[in-house]
């Protein structure tokens, strides 16, 4: 269903096009129309167009960064991030340094990655899922899991204010370190 309203979003932006339409607007609501049907060449041609008419909006650039990091472009993509943030407003920064997270663990730079979530946990206090995001990289790609072990505990300790699935796997993977330390010791 969701993909059908893209599909049906991308098609009327297609015809405004090809009646005289061209608004940043219209280019980058297609082409994140294209993002989310997964034709990234495509959506990276219109955010691109977006670009060049509108230098002043957040979302395409960010948009540009999601498309970069589809396509295997990790530099393009932290790239288009650091523009957003350049371009935003606190939340939506919070976003997109998560996103950038993402990019920097795709080019295995761990540093950035980290510093990337903590920048985005001391703009958003209130964003828990942040805290799971953090344990979860420090889990994946650190020998020491005690900073894991510690931010799932952190994010456990919010049960209340946390989304269900994440708790559930927040809880498991504490139990798994737990297991694998208990093991360790003897």
């Amino acid at each position: 269903m969701r993909q059908r309203k893209f599909k049906e979003a991308a098609d009327e932006y297609t015809a405004s096009i090809q009646f005289g339409d061209s608004t940043a607007g219209t280019f980058r609501s297609l082409g994140a129309s294209q993002f989310f049907l997964d034709s990234q060449e495509v959506a990276l041609e219109y955010l691109q167009r977006s670009a060049a008419v509108d230098q002043t909006e957040a979302l395409t650039p960010y948009y540009l960064g999601l498309v970069w990091q589809k396509l295997g472009q990790p530099d393009s993509s932290v790239s288009s991030f650091e523009k957003a943030i350049t371009l935003s407003r606190v939340k939506f920064i919070a976003d997109v340094l998560m996103q950038m997270s993402i990019s920097y663990e795709l080019k295995k730079d761990l540093v950035e990655a980290v510093a990337s979530i903590k920048k985005a946990m001391s703009l958003t206090p209130d964003n828990k899922a942040l805290l799971f995001y953090l344990a979860s990289l420090y889990d994946r790609h650190y020998a020491d899991r005690s900073a894991a072990r510690k931010y799932y505990e952190e994010f456990i300790r919010m049960a209340p204010d946390v989304e269900e699935g994440m708790l559930r796997q927040a809880v498991g993977r504490l139990r798994a370190l737990r297991e694998e330390e208990h093991f360790r010791a003897k």
